[in-house]
């Protein structure tokens, strides 16, 4: 599989404005590789970004300015599909993308930005500068019944993406693609191009050697209440296994570490003690967001993936991959104990 930057054209010592979606850590965790390739090629790159998202970016680029923008807010319902909570808080992202825009001409009209780069802000751009838009997402699936929306959805994305002048994809062409229907069901914007398969972890960093034997290493992300039911959830289940276990509970600001039982619970981890982690475990279990498949290609380690229920990007994500024999899938609801013990075994 290809990986990143053979061949792109990278500006070169710029002054460059580098938006990140604040929708889980994922358009901001995948954004460090091109991050970090815009600052080898001499360009000074101020970031942008809301909540948690903003507060990963703030720690992994303590050097740079990093900007307060418009918030999604995205919230997640205990009991309405996500789907549903997304639709219904469809005039208020439209609200936050014109929000994004006004943002966007204050933020450049006080500084000398020559170039945009934006994972998923579809309201950061600007006519006077060159603007690329990151985005993996050039469809959205929806729930059966709705699948005739799909679309016209489509041409929303499209219409989006025509303000900008490059679009890039975060995957490859052809059948080794990861993002399936999301970015090969129709056909690509004019102005798009895929780009690699995007992780922090391309960057050669050095693994930590973790000394204590691991069972399973689970990551947990995205939006509340669902990351804390699956947290829970977890630690009724691997707090009941004889070997150790590691939950990343993907709270970045704090590096606390807790140990209960023969559970070892982290909000936050630098890279290298992750891939320290991820290679002693024998088994990862983790959501199936975009950008957390892409780690776990990366680095070439079996996953459980468990969707974040009603978000049907993941859902199709797990089924897209889990005949893969890299990835499982299995919902929620229907990981037990049993499902672990036999996803060990096997």
């Amino acid at each position: 599989m290809a990986y990143i930057y053979q061949g792109m054209n990278l500006p070169k010592d710029q002054n460059i404005l580098f938006a990140c979606m604040d929708w889980g850590l994922g358009h901001a965790s995948r954004s460090v590789p091109l991050i970090r390739a815009l600052q080898g090629n001499g360009n000074r790159v101020s970031l942008a970004s809301a909540g948690s998202a903003k507060e990963f970016l703030e720690d992994y680029f303590p050097e740079l300015t990093v900007y307060s923008k418009p918030s999604y807010n995205i919230y997640y319902s205990a009991w309405v599909p996500m789907w549903l909570v997304t639709a219904q808080q469809s005039l208020t992202i439209l609200k936050i993308i014109e929000e994004e825009k006004r943002w966007t001409e204050r933020v450049i009209g006080s500084n000398k930005f020559d170039s945009i780069y934006s994972d998923n802000c579809y309201g950061v751009y600007s006519k006077e500068i060159p603007s690329t838009l990151i985005t993996h997402q050039l469809m959205l699936k929806t729930p059966g019944l709705f699948s005739f929306a799909e679309p016209m959805l489509h041409r929303q994305i499209l219409k989006w993406t025509s303000a900008f002048g490059k679009c890039l994809i975060p995957d490859v062409a052809g059948n080794d693609n990861l993002s399936g229907d999301l970015s090969h069901k129709y056909d690509l914007p004019a102005n798009a191009e895929f780009f690699g398969i995007q992780s922090r972890f391309q960057l050669d960093t050095p693994a930590e050697k973790f000394e204590e034997d691991i069972e399973v290493c689970a990551i947990i992300s995205g939006p509340e209440p669902q990351r804390t039911f699956l947290e829970e959830r977890l630690k009724d289940i691997l707090g009941k296994r004889k070997r150790k276990s590691i939950i990343i509970r993907g709270l970045p600001g704090k590096n606390d570490r807790t140990e209960k039982g023969n559970l070892l619970l982290y909000n936050h981890v630098k890279d290298s003690e992750f891939r320290g982690m991820i290679a002693k475990a024998d088994l990862v279990i983790s959501r199936s967001g975009y950008s957390t498949i892409m780690d776990l290609v990366t680095l070439k380690k079996k996953a459980i993936l468990i969707p974040t229920p009603g978000q049907t990007e993941q859902e199709y994500l797990s089924r897209h991959l889990s005949g893969r024999e890299q990835f499982k899938m299995v919902s929620q609801e229907k990981f037990t104990a049993d499902f672990l013990a036999g996803s060990l075994s096997s």
